[in-house]
């Protein structure tokens, strides 16, 4: 990687994302606000990791956990686990970084006990760069 390459992907990264989760209860359509702040973005023993919280807009935000950077194939995956839910439990979520460098695209699992689970759509824009 190309020396500044780093501090290229945290100045793209860092910040706080504003958007949308869809809903997936009985019967019910649509989606649901929430924030992704992204605190930091380092790079230890060649793996990228990420610091960051998450939430409801209003709600106050919680850490993410198990947070990675994934560099392959020019594209920029961030994988980490949330709390989505009055469970409080931490679902898997998975987020692609769009080619424009503003949105951040992909899905969150939520499971639901013995029910199995679901996949809900989830999109972030780029709302606050670092200060």
């Amino acid at each position: 990687m190309p020396s500044g390459a780093g501090d290229d992907l945290a100045q793209t990264l860092v910040g706080r994302w504003d958007g949308q989760v869809g809903k997936h209860k009985r019967g019910a359509a649509g989606v649901q606000d929430r924030i992704l702040v992204i605190r930091s973005v380092t790079q230890q023993e060649g793996k990228w990791t990420l610091a960051a919280a998450y939430g409801t807009k209003g709600r106050g935000l919680s850490p993410v956990v198990d947070a990675s950077v994934e560099k392959a194939g020019g594209e920029i995956a961030l994988k980490f686990k949330v709390p989505e839910g009055a469970d409080g439990q931490m679902h898997p979520m998975e987020l692609t970084l769009f080619k424009d460098g503003k949105h951040l695209i992909g899905a969150i699992y939520v499971f639901a006990g013995a029910r199995g689970g679901n996949t809900r759509e989830a999109k972030f824009e780029k709302a606050e760069a670092a200060q």
